[in-house]
Parts: structure tokens; sequence; C-alpha cells
């Protein structure tokens, strides 16, 4: 994660810091928004990840995909709960980072989703970073991504 880290989701870093990471992250994002696909664009404007629990991720090696399955709120249609699909096409990298893990985090395993960013690599291609409460990170590079949401029915 390069602006919203765990430092600064935590309250690690001055009011000062926290307002600058927040507002550089949100000129990056403007920066580059319009050549962001419809796709990533509707977990920005239509959807939230956030505080979502990862649920499934599995990797095709024959067609160089990736699915992440996160179980999480829909923020438009007052807060039922949905299952969000991310379904990663022509994967150049998938990195896991639990160097960051601590005592802090209460539960086993990834914990809350918390944040996440995206950012252009090499003109056309494009990598998500995720932020889970638990430190661990996951960074995907990929070509296109399709997000599929389907309710789930709970609240």
């Amino acid at each position: 994660m390069r602006f919203l880290t765990l430092d600064w989701w935590r309250g690690g870093l001055s009011d000062e810091e926290a307002d600058a990471a927040s507002a550089a992250f949100k000129h990056h994002f403007e920066s580059i928004r319009d050549r962001l696909p419809k796709s990533i664009l509707d977990l920005w404007d239509s959807y939230s990840l956030h505080d979502g629990s990862l649920v499934g991720l599995s990797w095709n090696s024959e067609t160089q995909s990736l699915q992440m399955v996160v179980n999480g709120w829909d923020n438009v249609n007052d807060d039922h709960r949905v299952l969000y699909e991310l379904n990663y096409l022509g994967v150049e990298s998938f990195e896991v980072d639990s160097s960051r893990e601590n005592e802090r985090c209460q539960r086993s395993g990834f914990d809350d989703l918390g944040y996440y960013e995206v950012d252009i690599v090499d003109k056309k291609g494009f990598r998500l970073d995720f932020l889970f409460w638990s430190g661990i990170e996951i960074s995907v590079t990929f070509a296109d991504l399709e997000l599929k949401v389907t309710p789930t029915g709970g609240e």
C-alpha cells in the first residue's frame, strides 16, 4: 500500500500526516480515473469492499486468472450483505505480504478487509492492493477485471 498504510489505518500517523495521505490517494485516484475500466470504478463509485471478509482466493494457471471472493456490504442498497467476485484476467503477478502481521489482530486469518488502492501499470495494466486488519496485504497486477456482485439476503 502506497497511501493508505497500516500506520495510517491504525492511527500511527499524526493528524496532518493522515490527512496528507488521504488527500494524496484521492489526488492520485482522480488523476487516473479516466483510464480505469468500469469494473474498477464501480468498486469506488457503487460498492465498497471495506469491512468485508475474504472467503475465497483461487488461481487458474491455465488461464492466468485469479478469483477473489469477498463477503461484504452493498453500501448503495441499504447495507445488505453481498458476495463480491473479483475475477482478474491476464494476471501478471499476485503477492501476499504477511510481514506486518502482529498481535493486535484478535482473530485468525486475514481479518477484515480495510482499504484498497489502485494504480496503472505499464500503460495498459492495473494493480489493486488490499490491506487487511491483520496487517496482511494482497497485491494483484492484471490486464482486466470482471466484477460480479450477488446479494446474499442477509443484513
